[in-house]
């Protein structure tokens, strides 16, 4: 950002310098100063130059945050990805005014990002519109199931991996309503992480309320229902998603693959 800011500096400073040099050559017989006519021409060649330079720059400012929202939510699934290693279940979602505490129903666990278990700050619990990122898990995942065998005593994902995915809750459509999973025998989806875009409508507020929502798609990443819309950014849907099976989350986080 500040290299851009450096370019629409010295742009700007390249034309006045030029406007300047102009004006002292057709007025060099009389007195130095400016008309209002010259000011008037530099002016206009600011505006002109204003036209093509700020939407650029605009443009890259929001470029930059959705990036840097994005790498976020990659940071976010590698640390879950940890927590699964150690522990063998996901975390459950946290509520933003306690952070130590879950919330959500029986059904389904939602809320934000644990941070404090998963030792990180809370800033990165938050997009680059510092709102915080929606959290959901999969209720089959969020906690061990006490019908399988006891894990081995090194940190592994033999116990995780072989949790039933007939508890799959979650579920990502498009913007059409179809479905982006493709249900097997093996997987489910693990979890599905949402920034609520420039606006933050729907996401958590500090009283641990969800903020009002103004468009259809955007309702249904925070209605606390199991399903969640993934669709390209437009005026009125400005979410980044970012959701993960388990497979996924163990092969390519984990990087320890569940082997069947």
């Amino acid at each position: 950002m500040l290299i851009i800011f450096r370019l629409f500096y010295k742009m700007i400073m390249s034309w006045i310098c030029a406007a300047c040099l102009f004006i002292n050559k057709i007025s060099s017989t009389r007195l130095q100063a400016f008309s209002l006519l010259e000011i008037a021409f530099v002016l206009i060649i600011m505006g002109i130059t204003s036209l093509y330079t700020i939407p650029t720059f605009i443009h890259a400012r929001t470029v930059a945050k959705i990036r840097e929202t994005d790498e976020k939510l990659e940071a976010l699934s590698y640390a879950l990805a940890g927590y699964v290693l150690i522990h063998q279940h996901l975390p459950s979602p946290a509520n933003p005014i306690a952070p130590d505490a879950d919330s959500g129903s029986d059904d389904l666990m939602t809320g934000i990002i644990p941070y404090r278990k998963l030792g990180i700050q809370a800033k990165d619990a938050k997009d680059s519109y510092n709102n915080w990122i929606s959290y959901s898990v999969s209720p089959g995942l969020r906690q061990p199931t006490r019908s399988m065998p006891t894990p081995m005593p090194v940190i592994g994902s033999d116990r995780f991996c072989q949790i039933p995915a007939s508890v799959m809750a979650l579920s990502v459509h498009n913007g059409h309503g179809q479905s982006l999973l493709r249900q097997t025998s093996d997987d489910m989806m693990a979890f599905v992480l949402i920034s609520h875009g420039k606006n933050g409508d729907g996401a958590f507020d500090h009283k641990g309320q969800r903020r009002p929502v103004h468009t259809p798609l955007k309702e249904k990443n925070s209605d606390g229902n199991a399903v969640f819309i993934d669709a390209p950014l437009t005026h009125e849907f400005d979410d980044r998603v970012r959701w993960v099976t388990r497979n996924n989350l163990m092969a390519i986080y984990a990087k320890r693959p569940c082997v069947r």
